[in-house]
């Protein structure tokens, strides 16, 4: 019966609002009867303060006085308008208010006590708390992400690289846990179970990656409280420039330098390679400026796989 009384509250106090709203909006053009006093007034008539003048030639004539009465009329709508939709809004916020779900209260004294922000410590000697879920496990450590700088050969051959971050590991005054073996907050990590440090991380880099990639490596990242896991850490990489290579995917291009004599005649050539160390290719007779030949096999390995790209190189004469 309450939520059909709080059900009813709401709707009349919409119509309420709707009722308010248009009484706002409502405008008085015209009105039947000017009035002057209880008398009713007609066009040539002047008002004056006594309405027995009404009819007489002293005070506000009848246009004058039709204006302020259909200002009036408009005043007393707006008015009654506002009321109406504040009284809306009262009765719909009381209706609301009552149509809140509420807590039972049935069975309240066996009803067990609320459990603390922070998981309750042990019993001397059990191990580590349980938290609500009743697991010894926290919640996942944050993800980290570092910056490294390589090379074109370090990319081509695949490089180990120190990586220094800062991060979280866990504890060591109560292992990560949070307490004490007295079930007491760790005052180490103040029941967190986690201490701020700097450490270095050896990352491995395979052969063939490529700038703006992201590696991850996975449970490198931050310890989670309590025991809870480790997050990832992610390698964003970035490559410099190579003054004789330049990459395109697995291919690479550079450029050599050759005599006109050389040119005309043709004959081997000795040229550099990134990884494989000089090969020798064959200048076609009458080569001209610009020529480019392919050296297949002799470009960057391609990621996670055991071929490679080619090797392009560009004549110049002179």
């Amino acid at each position: 019966m309450d939520r059909l009384k709080a059900i009813a509250l709401v709707v009349a106090g919409l119509f309420a609002i709707g009722a308010g709203v248009f009484g706002v909006n409502y405008e008085v053009t015209d009105i039947d009867e000017v009035m002057c006093g209880e008398q009713v007034m007609r066009p040539g008539h002047r008002c004056a303060d006594n309405s027995s003048d009404a009819h007489f030639g002293a005070g506000r004539g009848y246009e004058a006085m039709r204006r302020d009465q259909i200002a009036n009329k408009n005043s007393f709508y707006n008015v009654v308008g506002i009321a109406a939709v504040v009284a809306g809004l009262v009765m719909i916020g009381i209706g609301g208010y009552r149509l809140r779900p509420r807590a039972s209260t049935a069975g309240s004294a066996n009803r067990p006590p609320a459990q603390p922000p922070w998981n309750p410590p042990p019993a001397p000697g059990t191990g580590s708390p349980p938290n609500a879920a009743g697991s010894n496990q926290g919640e996942r450590g944050r993800d980290a992400l570092v910056r490294v700088v390589l090379d074109l050969l370090e990319c081509a051959t695949g490089v180990v690289k120190p990586v220094t971050v800062d991060t979280a590991i866990a504890c060591t005054d109560c292992a990560g846990t949070g307490f004490t073996a007295a079930g007491l907050p760790c005052p180490g990590c103040g029941a967190d179970g986690r201490i701020r440090t700097r450490r270095t991380i050896q990352a491995r880099i395979p052969a063939g990656i490529a700038a703006d990639r992201r590696l991850r490596l996975a449970g490198q990242g931050e310890k989670g409280p309590r025991g809870g896991a480790h997050g990832d850490l992610y390698l964003e990489l970035a490559v410099t420039p190579n003054p004789v290579f330049r990459r395109e995917d697995a291919d690479l291009y550079t450029g050599v330098r050759i005599t006109p004599h050389h040119a005309r005649q043709g004959g081997p050539l000795s040229v550099a390679t990134l990884i494989d160390g000089p090969v020798v290719i064959e200048i076609a007779p009458a080569t001209t400026m610009g020529t480019v030949i392919g050296v297949p096999g002799r470009g960057m390995p391609r990621l996670n796989t055991a071929t490679r790209g080619d090797l392009y190189v560009h004549i110049d004469i002179g």
